[in-house]
């Protein structure tokens, strides 16, 4: 009675899905700060940092002995 029936082909959802993602990524950068270029600064630096103590406890403290093989920083 209240439902429609419509035929969306695969590549407007796929449209739908993206506009759904960027706007939910944009909406959640903006929560950390009201300027988007500090907030995106931000949470490139928030990444470089986790990245670098990683490198630094795997390969400067010798943490390497471990059983998983392959990158360290990948993981």
């Amino acid at each position: 009675m209240f439902g429609t029936n419509r035929s969306d082909t695969m590549l407007s959802s796929a449209g739908a899905i993206a506009s759904l993602v960027y706007h939910n990524t944009v909406r959640s950068v903006r929560k950390g700060h009201s300027h988007a270029a500090l907030s995106l600064f931000s949470n490139i630096t928030q990444s470089l940092i986790f990245v670098a103590v990683f490198y630094i406890m795997f390969d400067i403290l010798g943490l390497r002995g471990s059983a998983i093989r392959g990158d360290f920083l990948l993981f």
